[in-house]
């Protein structure tokens, strides 16, 4: 005679059997990747991307990190892919050969110190069916600029935000270092950060052969923008949680780039200035630099996975992070 399965038990075995399936599934905290990239490789008044194959000085101060051929080169805006692809980089993944830089920040006229710096790349939906809308890699050569450095007002908080550090009670988001006021926090780890959200939908076009400003995307909207941030069900632009789609003719999913500035800072702000101008004026930029192969395998193990671990298996391409510091 069969024996016959109880209805309790076998209710039990197929929740059993729901709740091992979701638990695969990385939760929105686990499918990204950390860069801790040194601080700084140094100071130029260059941008390789937006006054690409001009002559130095060409640019506000910038601050340079991850690819160390930039910081080297006599006149960094003359720099090729070729020159800068699987060279050198102060980052903690040695295949991110990319290059990001940003304007210069200073405490009374002073550069301020940073205190800690990382790259976050992110499945920007939290998409929990990632092998049905998978994240693709930044295309090789890709030249971004998020923010706006003629900005005098606040800018978009899905663009630009400040705060005073994940433990500090005024994380953010905030619209400028004044409004974060890292004066009133009370935490055991204070740090003036900058948070610098990159659009992730591509159109699949790239404007990396004009010369000039050779940006494929651009917070001034001064080219022809190849990438767009996400939308919500409302059709507004976001980058958080919220975002449900790319808008129409940004048909391809890149990862949410965020690029996230630790500074040695508790004050009010109003002695902090910015080298591109008014202080609402914060951007950054990033040029794909990757060792492309290993980038795109990056992001098939930390953002379309179904390993549930932060560093998904695989510390060295997605970034253990001890001390838990995310944004």
């Amino acid at each position: 005679m069969t024996k016959s399965v109880q209805p309790s038990l076998a209710f039990a075995a197929v929740i059993t059997l729901v709740m091992t399936a979701l638990t695969a599934i990385p939760s929105p905290a686990e499918a990204h990747m950390s860069i801790h990239c040194k601080p700084e490789n140094g100071r130029r008044e260059a941008d390789p991307i937006v006054t690409n194959d001009a002559p130095v000085p060409s640019a506000h101060l910038h601050t340079f990190l991850g690819n160390s051929v930039l910081d080297e080169m006599a006149n960094p805006n003359t720099a090729v892919y070729a020159d800068l692809v699987g060279k050198a980089t102060t980052c903690s993944n040695i295949a991110d050969s990319a290059a990001y830089w940003f304007p210069t920040v200073f405490k009374a006229g002073v550069p301020l110190p940073i205190d800690g710096q990382t790259n976050y790349y992110r499945d920007w939906d939290n998409d929990q069916e990632d092998v049905n809308s998978p994240v693709q890699a930044f295309p090789a050569d890709a030249r971004l600029v998020a923010g706006n450095g003629n900005a005098t007002r606040p800018q978009p908080g899905y663009v630009v935000s400040w705060g005073c550090g994940e433990f500090s009670g005024r994380n953010g988001a905030y619209a400028d270092p004044v409004a974060a006021a890292c004066h009133k926090a009370t935490g055991t780890r204070v740090q003036l950060t900058s948070r610098i959200n990159f659009p992730s939908c591509w159109d699949g076009l790239s404007n990396s052969h004009e010369k000039g400003n050779t940006a494929d995307f651009s917070g001034t909207h001064a080219v022809k923008q190849h990438y767009a941030y996400p939308q919500n069900s409302s059709g507004q632009p976001v980058s958080g949680n919220t975002a449900v789609k790319c808008p129409a003719g940004f048909a391809h999913k890149v990862p949410k780039l965020v690029m996230v500035q630790r500074f040695d800072y508790q004050g009010s702000g109003r002695n902090i200035t910015i080298s591109s101008g008014d202080i609402h004026s914060m951007h950054s930029d990033f040029w794909n630099t990757w060792v492309q192969p290993d980038f795109e395998r990056a992001i098939d193990r930390c953002i379309t996975t179904t390993i549930k671990d932060h560093s998904h298996g695989f510390p060295g391409d997605c970034g253990p992070d001890p001390n838990g510091n995310n944004v």
